[in-house]
């Protein structure tokens, strides 16, 4: 945990309560499936059972097996195995975001005060889409990308001035022809410097300059 670690407010606590009681229903929903399908695993051996002592008591010779015998559960097993990876995956969804929102609520550079347009959390949630976590489950496993992710903005990305935008025939400028626009705009350096580190056009940036000028300030001087 970050040296600056910040109190979590109640509106957090909630939010996180509200999505570990969601993962506690969905451990419930794959714990009822699993019984369904051993419950009817159950009824086929009762059903086999009661079929070989009829076929006993009436001295009945067993007919030759020419073709595999079918089992009664196979479409149960198959909807199973679909609905317990569709709960895991949901599981897996909803702990990367509870680890984002805990990673986001303990560090002061993410907080209201520090981040009021909410732009240095966007930023780092765009650095963390860059990383597969498909194989992740764990909340802990997600916190761990999330500050690998969060070092690197940190750092700044050292091929962020390869990133480019998609003009609007379609084509993308190359990185040297989005350096000259941006020299040939009326901001400073620092201002050009913050569009590129948090991916805005400067459309955007005049505009959130215009309606929010104390919090462009703020971000200038952090």
């Amino acid at each position: 945990m970050s040296t600056n670690e910040q109190p979590v407010t109640p509106e957090v606590t909630e939010e996180l309560e509200a999505q570990k009681a969601k993962n506690v229903e969905l451990e419930s929903q794959k714990a009822n499936l699993v019984d369904e399908i051993t419950n009817d695993r159950k009824k086929r051996q009762d059903l086999e059972a009661e079929i070989e002592r009829l076929r006993v008591e009436k001295q009945e010779t067993p007919a030759p097996v020419t073709t595999p015998p079918v089992d009664p559960t196979a479409d149960v097993k198959s909807e199973v195995v679909k609905a317990l990876a569709e709960l895991k995956s949901a599981e897996s969804v909803s702990n990367k975001d509870i680890a984002f929102k805990q990673f986001i609520a303990n560090e002061s550079i993410y907080q209201p005060d520090n981040d009021p347009a909410g732009l240095k959390a966007e930023a780092l949630k765009n650095k963390l889409a860059r990383f597969n976590t498909d194989g992740l489950h764990q909340v802990g496993d997600f916190t761990e990308v999330i500050k690998d992710a969060d070092r690197l903005l940190r750092q700044g990305d050292d091929n962020h001035g390869k990133t480019v935008d998609i003009s609007e025939d379609g084509s993308s400028p190359r990185t040297s022809d989005k350096s000259a626009l941006l020299k040939k705009n009326d901001l400073t350096d620092e201002e050009n410097k913050l569009i590129e580190q948090n991916g805005m056009s400067i459309e955007r940036f005049k505009d959130l300059k215009e309606k929010n000028p104390d919090m462009i300030e703020t971000l200038l001087e952090y």
